[in-house]
C-alpha cells in the first residue's frame, strides 16, 4: 500500500469463514531506504451469523411447524397445566430449531 495510510480493506471475496490467516507488515523509509518487517501476526475469522428477522420461530403455511421459507422448525408443548380462578396457569415449551442454513 503506497501512500500515508493506516488502514487497508481486504478485498471482498479474499476471506472465508472459519479460516486462519497469516500475515506481515513491512514499512520501507524512502529517505534512507530502509526497511523493517513486523513478526507474523494471525487470526481467524469467525463463523458467519445467519440472518435474524422477523420470520425467526414463525410458523409455515397453514400453521405447519416447518416453515420452507426460513428452513425453521418450531413446536410448541404444554408439560403442564392447572384449573385456576383467573388467568391460565401453565408451563408450555417452544423448540425452534434451523434446519438448513440459508446463505
Amino acid at each position: 500500500m503506497a501512500g500515508n495510510g493506516n488502514s487497508w480493506n481486504v478485498p471482498s471475496g479474499k476471506l472465508a469463514w472459519g479460516k486462519q490467516y497469516w500475515w506481515t507488515v513491512t514499512v520501507r523509509d524512502v529517505s534512507n531506504l530502509s526497511t523493517t518487517t513486523s513478526p507474523v501476526l494471525t487470526f481467524v475469522t469467525g463463523v458467519r451469523q445467519p440472518a435474524v428477522s422477523s420470520l425467526l420461530a414463525s410458523s409455515g403455511v397453514a400453521g405447519q411447524d416447518f416453515n420452507q421459507q426460513t428452513g425453521n422448525y418450531t413446536t410448541t408443548s404444554t408439560d403442564l397445566q392447572v384449573a385456576t380462578v383467573g388467568p391460565p396457569l401453565s408451563v408450555v415449551r417452544c423448540e425452534c430449531r434451523k434446519l438448513r442454513s440459508m446463505v
